[in-house]
């Protein structure tokens, strides 16, 4: 493959990602307006996230199975096509259940993007430099949501909801063609020059990919610990623009303008973990945990202050370095997940981990932030979200502990596994 063609690979990996974030993103921008509209608890409102991220966990798995032996790059521009057409069909909800069944079949298409995203990138780059690579991808989510937060704001307040998921359906299914057009797929082992290995392999059953995966103690802690801090960026991803606008009075489109500088302090932290675990690695692999194990350490505290902190103007200076730190734990993570993976398996193992991501991250978070919303506003007024989104807090510093601990196995398992 050509470097033109590397190029290529990414720049439209880089453009679905910030558009599958952009759409996500849209929807958290929406969660008031849509409440108001639809008659909706913050509970129900939750739910809605919940939905997509158990269909998005179960889709991942079947998808990244069908990756490993079909045409990732078709796979990809069809979920691409799909999550984008339901979003449009949910402008035209009349009601909460019509809008939950389109948050299912957003679920369903964007399950695609990371199982055959990671496989691809995984074959197209060189192991020693994927997490810079990744860091790259990971930089492309919060870009996408800051434009999302930026011109998402300014729609729903000019247009309204309705119209602005109608235009953003339209957006993404046209990047669908031109990733179907532009994009060439890698031949299975390119980039480490085992090409043959790979055509000669047969795609292991999940179950194989599971244990094969299981046996590393670095795997377990770092799915663990991924998970966790999914959970947390996921969380305050859709809920902070909620909370400046209910809590500190910004309008929502000063609170997507406040939020979309923050998502850009995660573009910076994401580009910078890669470049740094891929550059500490080449002495100790173990950095491909400490890094984001650091992250989470330093990201914890600052969310706490940031929720806390009296003022609209502190709290968004508090969130802006604690979104930086949030982003450490992605592209070295995946890239040490991809290096324990064989060949056969890449799109399945990306899949496992981006599903137990959003599972966890999407499933849980903002349902329950929303649960514990709903349960102190008795007591608290429009201040109990406040308090429920301190709990990031803590699942951050879980998470760190989790990362400090599959560093202590990771140089070994990466080398039994042939990934360093």
């Amino acid at each position: 493959m050509t470097r033109r063609r590397q190029r290529v690979v990414l720049a439209m990996i880089l453009l679905v990602t910030m558009v599958e974030y952009g759409h996500r993103q849209l929807l958290a921008l929406a969660l008031v307006p849509i409440g108001v509209d639809l008659g909706v608890s913050d509970a129900a409102l939750g739910a809605l996230l919940t939905a997509f991220g158990v269909t998005y966990a179960v889709a991942a798995l079947l998808l990244g199975r069908l990756a490993d032996r079909t045409s990732r790059r078709v796979v990809l521009a069809a979920g691409v096509a799909f999550f984008s057409v339901m979003t449009a069909c949910g402008a035209a909800a009349a009601g909460y259940v019509t809008l939950m069944l389109t948050r299912v079949g957003v679920g369903i298409g964007q399950a695609a993007i990371a199982p055959t995203g990671t496989a691809l990138i995984s074959d197209t780059f060189a192991p020693q430099r994927r997490a810079t690579v990744f860091g790259l991808v990971a930089m492309a989510a919060p870009f996408g949501l800051a434009v999302a937060l930026v011109v998402g704001g300014f729609a729903i307040e000019a247009y309204g909801w309705r119209p602005t998921f109608v235009a953003a359906g339209a957006l993404g299914v046209l990047v669908a063609g031109l990733f179907a057009a532009l994009v060439h797929e890698p031949a299975r082992g390119f980039s480490e020059g085992r090409e043959a290995e790979a055509a000669t392999g047969v795609s292991p059953g999940f179950v194989a990919v599971l244990r094969h995966l299981g046996r590393f103690r670095a795997f377990r802690h770092l799915l663990l610990a991924t998970s966790l801090s999914s959970l947390g960026a996921i969380t305050a991803a859709q809920w902070a623009p909620g909370f400046l606008h209910r809590v500190h009075g910004l309008s929502i489109r000063d609170a997507g303008i406040a939020f979309a500088i923050g998502s850009l302090a995660s573009t910076a932290g994401a580009v910078t973990s890669g470049a740094l675990a891929d550059r500490r690695a080449s002495e100790d692999g173990r950095w491909y945990a400490w890094v984001p194990a650091i992250g989470c350490a330093l990201a914890a505290p600052l969310h706490l202050s940031a929720f806390l902190w009296p003022g609209s103007f502190g709290a968004v200076a508090w969130l802006v370095p604690a979104l930086f730190f949030a982003m450490f734990f992605a592209p070295p993570a995946t890239a040490a997940v991809q290096g324990l993976a064989p060949i056969a398996m890449r799109a399945t193992a990306g899949a496992v981990l981006a599903s137990t991501l959003i599972l966890v991250g999407m499933g849980v978070g903002p349902l329950l932030a929303g649960f514990v919303s709903d349960l102190l506003s008795a007591r608290l007024g429009h201040q109990s979200l406040r308090y429920a989104l301190c709990g990031v807090a803590a699942v951050y510093a879980w998470a760190a502990a989790h990362f400090f601990a599959a560093g202590r196995t990771l140089r070994a398992d990466l080398a039994a596994a042939g990934g360093s």
